[in-house]
C-alpha cells in the first residue's frame, strides 16, 4: 500500500460518512482509476453499506438508549459538574486567602480602621465577582466542548431515527 492509497481510503471513507467534496472526489475517481486494489475496496465497502443499508428498521428498546445515555452523556454531565465543583471550591479558597491576605497583618493586633475595612470588602467583592464571571465561563465552555466532542458524535454513532424515538415518546 502507498502513501497514495493510504491517501485514497481516507477519501473513500469521507465519501461513505457522507462528505462530499469536489476536489476530493476528483482525486478518489483518479486513484481508483489507476489503482485495482483500492477499487475494490472501496467497492466492497460501497456494497457493505447498501447491504446495511437494506435491511430492515428495527426500535431500539428503551433499555438499551437509557444504558447509551447513562454511558455517554450523563458520565460527561458528571464529569462537568465535578470540574464546576472543583474549580468553585477552587475560587472559594483563593477568596479567602485574599480576604487573609487584606485582613490578617503581622505585629500587634490592630483593629482595621473603617475605610480600610470597607476598601477590603470592595476588593473581595471584585476579587470573587471576577472568579464567579470566570467560573461561569469555564462551565459554558466545559459544557459546550463535551456536547461539540463526545455527545453529538456519540449521538450520531446510535442506530436511531430520532424523528421515530421523538414520536414514541410522545404522551
Amino acid at each position: 500500500m502507498t502513501d497514495r492509497c493510504g491517501t485514497a481510503r481516507d477519501l473513500a471513507q469521507r465519501r461513505l460518512d457522507g462528505e462530499r467534496d469536489p476536489a476530493a472526489e476528483a482525486a478518489l475517481n483518479s486513484h481508483l482509476a489507476i489503482c485495482p486494489s483500492c477499487r475494490e475496496i472501496v467497492a466492497g465497502l460501497e456494497t457493505v453499506r447498501e447491504g446495511l443499508r437494506a435491511l430492515p428498521e428495527r426500535p431500539l428498546p428503551g433499555v438499551f438508549l437509557e444504558d447509551i445515555l447513562d454511558r455517554t452523556v450523563r458520565r460527561e454531565r458528571e464529569r462537568v459538574r465535578a470540574a464546576v465543583w472543583a474549580a468553585w471550591a477552587t475560587a472559594a479558597a483563593a477568596a479567602t486567602i485574599v480576604l487573609s491576605l487584606i485582613l490578617i497583618r503581622p505585629g500587634p493586633p490592630e483593629a482595621p480602621a473603617g475605610d480600610e475595612l470597607a476598601r477590603a470588602r470592595r476588593e473581595a467583592g471584585i476579587a470573587l465577582s471576577l472568579a464567579a464571571g470566570a467560573m461561569r465561563e469555564a462551565e459554558r465552555t466545559a459544557r459546550d466542548r463535551v456536547i461539540a466532542e463526545r455527545v453529538a458524535p456519540a449521538l450520531h454513532r446510535v442506530p436511531v431515527r430520532w424523528s421515530a424515538f421523538a414520536a414514541s415518546r410522545k404522551p
